[in-house]
């Protein structure tokens, strides 16, 4: 195999072609390759509420919607400028499975701008993001829009199949009633989902992070969300998911999916929203007079055994955690988007120079990212 590259944005992604095997080839011509810098350009996300609240009669790609439109008014950047967008999502919705291209087409982005949507679990939108990454230091693209979007509030629930019957296939009046008496009660039953995890300290993670996220919100700090109208139910202006409470009230709750051992709760989960973020090569942002927000440098994926998950992966989110985020059992992709943006956020409030953010994914999955302040 020739070499693979999975760290520096600029060292992204190799041409696709043949590699010499002498090592002193290799790099002679891996120092050949131009690749762009990557920088974010801007970033926005709609207001985080709980499932069966505001959002409940939208759908993911409503959302999604809102989010688009937001940026490009808060950018500034013209529509007609964004080359590609990528957005991630975890529950797909059978009706709008590809909400990217839902959503630019519903938001006024051309309809000759490109749009797929990528699922990871909950670091969808961070696939979304890093995908949008490669293509721009590669040279395909200037310019993406990378985020997620999540709504949990209509998560499409599985007709049983207890009910497939075949009656189609009975060709004979005598063959459809036969297959109509083995009908039972219980096949009108939906298919849950069991959603098994192996940690049972999501709660104590959950009720930290809330306490710090209702502190960011008092004191101002997540100005990264925009409001986002609901047709019918006015604008939502602000989460209303942050809810520090208490260890001896949350496990109180019940058991969303695996009644006997299940640890998800509505306490540690289910807030739905959308965010977005603009991907651009530093001499496109430059060369429309734009000021870059960051650079966005290292990326790492990682995979383990499901059950060490939240033994030392959580760990360094936790650490690492900026002003906003939300770490859940359950966690909707959007957050991540946010997570990124509040990092350069906070390297420029405090004149750092390099951020480092974490998030992990149901499945043993985890995802890093490193990002450096732009010079002022």
């Amino acid at each position: 195999m020739g070499p693979q590259i999975f760290y520096k944005t600029s060292e992204l992604f190799l041409p696709a072609r043949s590699c010499p095997s002498c090592p002193e080839q290799i790099e002679e011509d891996l120092s050949q390759i131009q690749y762009k810098e990557c920088c974010s350009g801007g970033w926005l996300c709609t207001p985080f509420c709980l499932a069966g609240t505001s959002y409940k009669d939208l759908m993911p790609c409503d959302l999604a919607k809102a989010a688009f439109s937001s940026l490009s008014d808060w950018t500034g950047v013209p529509k007609e400028v964004v080359d590609y967008i990528i957005f991630g999502t975890v529950v797909l919705e059978t009706k709008t499975s590809n909400v990217a291209r839902e959503a630019t087409l519903g938001s006024g982005f051309s309809y000759k701008t490109p749009a797929h949507t990528v699922t990871k679990a909950c670091i969808s939108a961070n696939k979304a993001m890093t995908t949008s990454l490669g293509l721009i230091a590669s040279g395909q693209y200037d310019a993406a829009i990378a985020g997620g979007a999540e709504l949990v509030s209509s998560v499409p629930i599985r007709h049983s199949r207890k009910m497939s019957l075949d009656l189609n296939k009975a060709k004979t009046l005598g063959r459809q009633l036969s297959l109509i008496s083995k009908f039972r009660l219980n096949f009108l039953l939906p298919e849950f989902s069991e959603v098994a995890e192996f940690s049972t300290k999501q709660d104590e993670y959950v009720l930290h992070l809330h306490s710090l996220t209702k502190k960011a919100q008092d004191e101002g700090l997540l100005s990264v969300i925009v409001s986002c109208k609901v047709p019918g139910k006015g604008t939502v202006t602000k989460d209303n998911g942050i809810h520090p409470s208490s260890l001896e009230q949350m496990v109180k709750q019940k058991h969303a999916y695996i009644k006997s051992y299940g640890t998800i709760t509505a306490a540690n989960s289910f807030l739905t929203g959308a965010s977005a973020m603009l991907i651009m090569a530093e001499e496109k942002d430059l060369a429309m007079c734009y000021k870059p927000k960051a650079y966005l440098r290292d990326i790492w994926y990682m995979s383990q055994d499901p059950k060490d998950l939240f033994i030392w992966v959580e760990k360094p989110r936790l650490d690492c955690l900026l002003w906003r985020s939300v770490t859940t059992e359950v966690d909707p992709c959007p957050w991540d988007t946010c997570l990124e943006a509040l990092a350069a956020n906070r390297l420029q409030k405090e004149g750092s120079q390099y951020g480092f953010t974490a998030a992990c994914a149901a499945g043993g999955q985890d995802h890093e990212m490193i990002k450096e302040a732009y010079p002022k």
